[in-house]
Parts: C-alpha cells; sequence; structure tokens
C-alpha cells in the first residue's frame, strides 16, 4: 500500500479482510492504521469500498476502549478530510473541461447523482448519510453504521463546512445538500432552544417543554456561525431565520449558558464588516424583509440592559480578578465592596460598570477586531458551564465597540476606493479623444456614479439602522462606568460612530444639537469633510461643559476631564450636501 501497487480488486478484498478482523475485535488499533495508509497513499479506494472502510472506523470509535474509541474518532476525522480533499484535486484536474450545467432537482436520491465525477459522488454520499445520521434516520451509503452521536456528527458537519466551502459553491448538488438538508436540520435541533424558557412553569402546557442540551446548542451555533461566514450568498433566507434565532437567544428568559454561546456567536459577526454590510443590504434595505442589522444592534443593546437589571445568578462563591480568571471564595473586603480586590495587602480596583447597584466586572475577552470564544470552544464538556460574572457583558460590550470600529473602517476604506476610482475614471484634458473613447469614458463615469450612489444608500442606511442602538447602549454604559480606560474605549466608539452619522446624512444639524443636548457625554467628536469653508457654522451656543473654536477649519474643545482634538473640518451643514 505505501508503494501505491494496490489495485481497486486488492483494495476492496482488503478491506473485506480488516471488516473480519473488526467483527471478531482483532488489532483493533492496527485496523485503523491501515485504512487510514491504504485511503491516503492512493485514490483506488471508491463507492462501496470506501463506504465499508469508513464505517469500519465509526464502529471502532463506539467501542469500550477509550484508547481505540480516540483513535478511531482522530481516524475518521482524517478520513472524511481525505475523501473531501480527492474532490478538491478531482476539481483542479478537470478544471479547464467546459461542461454543459445540467439542472438539479430537487430529491432526496438514495444513489449518488449522475452529474458528479467519482470522487465527488464519494464526497457527496457522505456528507448526505452524516446529515442523516445527525437527524436520527437511517444512512443510505453507510451501511453497517450501528451507533452514532449527534455531537460527534456535528463536529464532522461544522469540520467539513469549515474547511471545504468552495465544494458546496461550485457544486449545485452540493449546494442542494445546503438547502435541503443541512439547514432544516439546523432549525430542528434548535427547536428546544426556542421554546424553553427559564423559570416558566410547565404545569399548564400538556407536554413538557424539552431543555436546552449545551453540547448540541453550542455545535449548532458553530455550525450556524461557518454557513452565515462561508455560504451566506448563497442562504440568504436561512441566513435571515438563524441571525432572527441568535437575537432570540439573548433574550433575559434564555439559561445563561445559553445567553453567553449567542452572544459570542454575534460577536463573531459583528469583527467582520462587509458581512454586516450585505446583512444590512439584503435585508435592511428591502421594504418587506426583517431588519436584521437593526435587530443586532438593538438586541445587543437590549442584553446590556438587562444585565443590570437581572444580574448573573452564576456561581456566588467566585470572584473576578482583574486578568479576567476567577478566584474561588476571595477576601473578605473583596465580598464586602464587589470593587476591590486585595493584592498583596494592597487594594486594587476592578475594571467594571456600576449602574443602580449593580456591579459589573470587565473581564479581558480578546484583542482588538478579534472574536475569541469561550464556550463555543468547549467540546469536552457535557453538562452546562458556570459563566463567570461579567463575561457576557464584557463579550457585548466588545461587540459594540468592534461593529463601530469595523463600519467606520470599511466606510473609510470604500470612500477612499471611490475618490481613487473617480480620479481614474477622469478622461485626459490633453488628449484628443474620439467619438468611440468619449462614448467609452461617459459610459466608465456612469457606471461609477451609480456604483457610488449605491454605496453611499447602504452606508446612510447601515448607521441610520444602528446608531440609535448603539448610542442608547453606550450612553448606559458611559453612566456606568467605573473604569478609565474602558470610558475611554467607549468615548471612542460613539465618536466614531457620530463621525459616519454626520459624514454621511445630509441635514441632521437640528437633530445632532438636541442629541448633544440631552447626552451628557465626556467627549463628543462630530465631522463633516466635504463642506466647504463658507459653509461652515460652529455650534457655539452647546451648554457647558462644550467648548467650541474654529480656526483652520479645525474643531478643538475640551470638557471637565478630557480634550480632543480632530484636524478635520468639525462643523455642521444647514443646507444639502
Amino acid at each position: 500500500m505505501s508503494h501505491e501497487v494496490v489495485s481497486e480488486v486488492a483494495a476492496g478484498n482488503i478491506i473485506n479482510m480488516l471488516w473480519q478482523l473488526m467483527e471478531n475485535n482483532l488489532e483493533e488499533l492496527k485496523l485503523l492504521q491501515t485504512v487510514l495508509v491504504l485511503l491516503t497513499t492512493s485514490t483506488v479506494v471508491h463507492d462501496e469500498a470506501l463506504s465499508k472502510a469508513i464505517v469500519l472506523c465509526f464502529r471502532l470509535h463506539f467501542t469500550k476502549d477509550n484508547i481505540t474509541n480516540n483513535t478511531a474518532a482522530a481516524t475518521v476525522r482524517q478520513v472524511v478530510t481525505v475523501v473531501f480533499e480527492r474532490v478538491v484535486a478531482e476539481d483542479e484536474h478537470y478544471k479547464d473541461v467546459i461542461e454543459q450545467p445540467i439542472g438539479i432537482q430537487g430529491n432526496s436520491n438514495r444513489r449518488s447523482v449522475s452529474t458528479l465525477k467519482p470522487c465527488a459522488k464519494d464526497a457527496y454520499m457522505l456528507f448526505q448519510d452524516l446529515c442523516q445520521l445527525v437527524n436520527a434516520d437511517a444512512p443510505y451509503w453507510l451501511v453497517g453504521m450501528t451507533e452514532m452521536t449527534r455531537t460527534f456528527g456535528l463536529e464532522l458537519l461544522e469540520s467539513v463546512l469549515n474547511d471545504f466551502p468552495q465544494v458546496f459553491l461550485q457544486h449545485q448538488e452540493f449546494s442542494f445538500l445546503l438547502k435541503e438538508r443541512v439547514c432544516p436540520l439546523v432549525i430542528k435541533l434548535f427547536s428546544p432552544n426556542i421554546k424553553f424558557r427559564q423559570g416558566s412553569s410547565t404545569s399548564s402546557s400538556p407536554a413538557p417543554v424539552e431543555k436546552p442540551y449545551f453540547p448540541i446548542c453550542m455545535r449548532l451555533l458553530r455550525v450556524v456561525s461557518v454557513l452565515i461566514k462561508q455560504f451566506y450568498s448563497l442562504l440568504v433566507t436561512e441566513c435571515e431565520i438563524f441571525l432572527s434565532l441568535l437575537v432570540k437567544f439573548l433574550d433575559a428568559d434564555k439559561p445563561q449558558w445559553l445567553r453567553a454561546v449567542a452572544v459570542e456567536s454575534i460577536h463573531r459577526l459583528c469583527v467582520q464588516p462587509q458581512l454586516l454590510r450585505s446583512f444590512c443590504q439584503s435585508y435592511d434595505m428591502k421594504q418587506h424583509s426583517t431588519k436584521v442589522f437593526r435587530d443586532i444592534v438593538n438586541a445587543l443593546g437590549s442584553f446590556i440592559q438587562s444585565l443590570f437589571l437581572v444580574p448573573n445568578t452564576g456561581n456566588a462563591s467566585t470572584t473576578v480578578n482583574q486578568t479576567g480568571g476567577s478566584v474561588p471564595g476571595g477576601t473578605a473586603s473583596a465580598q464586602t465592596n464587589p470593587g476591590m480586590l486585595g493584592m498583596g495587602g494592597g487594594v486594587t480596583v476592578l475594571p467594571a460598570f456600576e449602574y443602580r447597584g449593580t456591579w459589573i466586572p470587565i473581564l479581558s475577552i480578546s484583542a482588538q477586531g478579534s472574536a475569541k470564544a469561550t464556550y463555543l470552544e468547549m467540546l469536552d464538556k457535557v453538562e452546562p458551564p458556570t459563566i463567570p460574572e461579567g463575561y457576557a457583558m464584557s463579550v457585548a460590550f466588545h461587540c459594540l465597540l468592534d461593529l463601530v470600529r469595523g463600519i467606520t473602517n470599511m466606510i473609510e476604506e470604500e470612500l477612499g476606493q471611490v475618490e481613487t476610482d473617480s480620479e481614474i475614471a477622469t478622461p485626459d484634458v490633453q488628449s484628443s479623444p474620439t467619438q468611440s473613447s468619449e462614448l467609452q469614458d461617459l459610459h466608465s463615469t456612469s457606471d461609477q456614479t451609480d456604483k457610488e450612489t449605491v454605496s453611499r444608500a447602504v452606508w446612510e442606511e447601515m448607521v441610520n439602522a444602528c446608531w440609535c442602538g448603539l448610542l442608547a447602549a453606550l450612553s448606559l454604559l458611559l453612566d456606568a462606568r467605573n473604569d478609565n480606560v474602558q470610558t475611554q474605549a467607549s468615548l471612542l466608539s460613539s465618536s466614531s460612530l457620530m463621525l459616519c452619522n454626520i459624514r454621511l446624512i445630509m441635514n441632521k444639524t437640528a437633530s445632532l444639537e438636541e442629541f448633544i443636548r440631552k447626552c451628557n457625554f465626556d467627549l463628543a467628536c462630530l465631522t463633516e469633510i466635504w463642506v466647504d469653508e463658507d459653509e461652515v457654522v460652529a455650534l457655539t451656543q452647546l451648554p457647558t461643559p462644550y467648548i467650541f473654536g474654529i480656526e483652520c477649519v479645525c474643531l478643538a474643545w475640551c470638557t471637565r476631564e478630557t480634550v480632543g482634538v480632530l484636524p478635520s473640518a468639525l462643523a455642521y451643514q444647514r443646507t444639502p450636501c
């Protein structure tokens, strides 16, 4: 086998022999090693022989010996990867061959579809049967399967979707599996999480409501994150359902661990501004569609407010330290004053939010612009974990910051690209263009104008959709601030948001004046970069502590605690841009 001299017939005979050894419980570890070598060193094993080899590995995974179980689980993962790597290699080999596309009928064939090549057929049948097994149905291709856990099946589905998205995007047959098998399966398995209400009485209900199961729910959310990230363009309608479910999981009547993993999943979306742009374009800008992007932002704000109203009821004997770890029990001073932590005889003030007697610490979650999850990675846990006090608040807080930062940077980059494209599209006045070149330049300029109009409409809708929810949440956090570093981060986020509003929305002078008067911000950065100098109107009538001044179209101001200068045209425009 290592010298690749095994024929297809000989490979089938080898697998039959290995099957007999497996059924007699002989040399189980050697069997797994042999199967892996046979499948990785050649491509002669296909169809029924391949399915038999995979079933052999699955059955060894559910033996009573722990070493054999773990080895078989690793072998199954490698074999599944090998099957899909063959598809990628096959596509690469036939990439220059032009084929007539064939329409795919929406049925549930038990055989491989005839439009696929051999390696793709094997992968199709394998993935279809994984969906069948996770759904507790009998497999079509993996004949002989006697046992399968839903958690292991979801892990395999996630790994395939995450590692081989091109297979599903390039083959209509695999796209059909996503729409007709994976998405309905995920929605079905989410049912207990949707119906369950923590603390609600089930005595009046004819049947008890099934409680959410942490291992399943966590893996489902991982699959949903991959589906949204990799296949959003293919699953627009299905992603609308998934995103609505994520928002529902933030409700106050859901278990604390479910809210924690849901906000971790949303954080993964908030660090992808282009994906948020797609949400806004596909949902919020449609007349009869759910305002998904707006709902996500508003849900984060409501989630933060609910944490102040209903504090985390997790492990009461755990005190969170400054680095985000936990100190069981804590010290007497820490228990009497939650904002203090005794360390080496001294007292350290923890970064935290405090509002109306509710103290919530801020933990170190992840670096700027990244979403490092904790509970979405607990693949070895069976029971729901205890959520440390302040963890959910910290993740939600980082969601807001990353969302604002990402949207701002995206708009800045696209504005720069629009300006660059405009300069390139401008014809050279020194040349003598012919009629055809004039028409070409005219079409180019028209296309550029249309593209810029669409982009600005999306920017304006994104800002309109999110600024109310963001400012409401950040205003609450500013009022509850208890740490200078976190306060500065929140203020920077607010300034970025206001920058977006004033740059992209016309005739907002009156609204912004009223907003600044009502909100007691420590620092407000408002800019409008495209105004002319003769149109600049300074806001000099605002109440203290705001002091504004104009000098070289640069507005500087100070408050009781901070001083800010932004080197651009900082002003309002009272006439349309």
